[in-house]
């Protein structure tokens, strides 16, 4: 029997045109959230260039965070768009959810803004210092559209991620870095509150990305939608997913304040805190490039078997390649020169971050077995098992963290990085146990990770 060769090549041809239609989604979307750290960096160079930064920057650092927290609501909501953006209905119906959830934040920081809510809430709930409630509530009030803001970004980036032209978000951020750089070098000599310069060069970073990406957005071809025996989603749905997601992203916000409580029951506190603290703020340049964000990558292409195959074979080079490379920087002393020259982190840390780093290498690829357990869930709107993984997650970082660092002290700052790693481990168990089998059109995805 003869076999034509031909169509063999054509189907490898096929499968690798695939794999690099992922390739080029993937990697400007991880890009993107790594040089979001960047623009931080600019917000301190901001502060330190007026005539009272500590005090400025202390009031941003709370004021902005608890902002945060209460607009989170709508930056998840991008990722409701994206999960449910396969049909006309269910898109619109998930811009429907997100619009109502920015109005009722948009009231709710008028509140804060305006009325003695915001001086409880500050005060009472989150312990913030009263010799700076002035200047906190000056940052309160200058965030009062961000709702609007975050709300027009993530329409925007979430009808980039389904035209899969994701290289115009990292161009989006790229300009607003640009911006903020501008602000930067601009605000500091105005008459401007030291409070003020900061905040404005934040949220006009924002405004500057969120508006070039929706020019990019509305410049686009237009979204492909599914063929109608894909069910669109109600509101009712949307609200039923969009739960779970704010849920697993509060959940993962309490990860470092564990470790962090931790650390402080080792036999030097301080230098763990400290050394985990340096460490990971280096790790995270590359688990970014993976977590929460190989989970979008598929849900945007798993339409398929011939998909699937290409997504799991991309998965795994990802998340092999960043562990692999974070590996390599440790034990060539690569990272050693970063911390030292680059950063300017003391030698009496150097020894800790080292092994936290090493303990961390593994963990990019214990994330991208999570990541592709969660986007087979997210595809398959079965949301809530990703928030009951995360939970897992947290309770075992708690036990084991406070545990291990009651019990053996003198591991130091290596309490953190073990626990992150065991609970990473059972957040995959119970995503490995729980997550769907099967896509609702009856595409089998439980095996390959």
């Amino acid at each position: 029997m003869r076999v034509d060769s031909r169509s063999g090549t054509a189907s490898k041809a096929i499968d690798m045109d695939r794999i690099l239609q992922i390739v080029k989604f993937h990697v400007p979307l991880g890009l993107t959230t790594t040089l979001i750290a960047t623009s931080l960096s600019v917000v301190n160079a901001g502060f330190a260039r007026t005539g009272s930064p500590e005090i400025a920057l202390a009031a941003y650092a709370v004021g902005h965070t608890v902002v945060n927290v209460f607009a989170s609501p709508i930056v998840h909501a991008q990722q409701l768009m994206v999960i449910f953006g396969k049909t006309r209905e269910g898109l619109a119906n998930a811009r429907r959810v997100m619009l109502g959830v920015a109005i009722a934040v948009l009231v709710w920081i008028s509140l804060m803004a305006f009325t003695r809510v915001g001086t409880f809430i500050y005060l009472s709930v989150f312990g913030a210092p009263p010799a700076i409630m002035d200047e906190i509530l000056t940052v309160v009030r200058l965030c009062l559209f961000l709702p609007v803001i975050y709300a027009m970004r993530a329409a925007a980036n979430a009808s980039l991620m389904l035209q899969r032209r994701t290289s115009m978000m990292t161009t989006s951020l790229g300009i607003r870095l640009v911006a903020m750089f501008f602000m930067t070098m601009v605000l500091p000599g105005t008459a401007l509150p030291a409070v003020a310069v900061g905040t404005i060069i934040w949220i006009g970073g924002i405004t500057v990305e969120a508006t070039v990406s929706t020019l990019f957005a509305a410049m686009g071809s237009g979204l492909v939608f599914a063929d109608a025996d894909e069910d669109g989603a109600t509101v009712r749905d949307c609200l039923a997913v969009l739960g779970p997601l704010v849920l697993n992203g509060s959940l993962m916000m309490l990860t470092i304040p564990v470790i962090n409580a931790g650390l402080s029951r080792t036999l030097n506190p301080e230098r763990s805190l400290a050394a985990f603290q340096v460490a990971w703020n280096l790790a995270w340049m590359f688990v970014a490039f993976i977590q929460n964000n190989l989970r979008q990558t598929i849900v945007v292409f798993l339409d398929s078997a011939a998909w699937l195959a290409a997504i799991q074979k991309v998965s795994l080079w990802i998340q092999s390649l960043v562990s692999g490379l974070m590996l390599v920087l440790v034990l060539t002393g690569a990272t050693e020169f970063v911390l030292l020259r680059l950063i300017g982190v003391e030698q009496s840390l150097l020894a800790d971050a080292r092994n936290i780093l090493l303990v961390l290498s593994v963990f990019p690829f214990i994330c991208g077995m999570i990541e592709y357990r969660a986007g087979v869930a997210m595809r398959a709107r079965q949301v809530a098992v990703v928030g009951l993984a995360r939970a897992v997650d947290l309770a075992v970082l708690l036990l084991l963290v406070f545990a291990v660092g009651t019990l053996f002290p003198a591991l130091g700052a290596l309490v953190g990085p073990l626990g992150m790693v065991v609970g990473a481990l059972a957040n995959y168990a119970v995503l490995r146990w729980r997550s769907p089998q099967r896509l609702p059109g009856g595409l089998v995805v439980g095996e390959g990770d």
